[in-house]
């Protein structure tokens, strides 16, 4: 009885420390504690020039995706050199607007998969019909999306989101849209291919010290 008294006190504890940390500081994005271990992913899009359709990762070398090569595709939507000192960022003009990142992974069958999508972005408000708020999906028979925290950034005007996604069982690649009538600045895409304790790593991860990562703004 002590021993599972004391799990929950841990575990409330750095849930605590997670939120705390998160709405604290300008651009940060959560960065999950199980990031570089064995079966997991790292993409990072900045949209710093408008490079070809579709576009790999501008992640640093460090992180080559093992499994194939991280795609994304933009579709009906208007790339700008800055947008209110953000550089490189995609304008999403309505409906059929958006982004597809097809990532590749462990292709073995295991039971579930946990991926965190992380935005910087901005409402649009050039439609009357879409939200002006970040739709994040994936496509998969058996999937949870889940926005876990929002921070407000640059005095309001810009926001970082971060989304948890579980899908079962563990697909060898997922691909995962995004749309709204929105800015979109940045997207950053973990993934753990085969998690032991579903829950239980999302909140360890929340826990962890948050990793910087800030993009040059003009």
């Amino acid at each position: 009885m002590r021993k599972t008294t004391g799990k929950i006190f841990i575990y409330a504890v750095l849930q605590m420390i997670a939120v705390t940390v998160l709405i604290v500081g300008t651009d940060v994005l959560a960065a999950p504690a199980w990031r570089g271990d064995t079966r997991t992913t790292f993409e990072q899009w900045s949209f710093t020039e408008q490079d070809s359709d579709p576009q790999p990762p501008d992640t640093d070398p460090h992180w080559v995706n093992e499994y194939g090569t991280p795609l994304l595709s933009v579709f009906g939507s208007e790339w700008n050199n800055t947008v209110d000192g953000h550089q490189g960022v995609w304008t999403f003009m309505g409906f059929g607007s958006g982004v597809l990142a097809d990532i590749p992974n462990n292709d073995k069958a295991l039971p579930e998969k946990e991926i965190w999508v992380e935005l910087t972005w901005k409402a649009a408000g050039i439609s009357n019909f879409i939200p002006d708020k970040p739709n994040v999906d994936v496509w998969a028979n058996h999937k949870e999306v889940e926005l876990i925290h929002e921070n407000q950034i640059d005095g309001g005007a810009w926001w970082s989101s971060l989304y948890i996604i579980h899908i079962w069982p563990n697909p060898s690649a997922e691909q995962i849209t995004i749309n709204g009538d929105i800015y979109l600045d940045q997207v950053v895409i973990d993934t753990y291919c085969g998690i032991p304790e579903p829950g239980i790593m999302s909140l360890l991860g929340l826990g962890a010290v948050l990793g910087l990562r800030r993009k040059r703004h003009v």
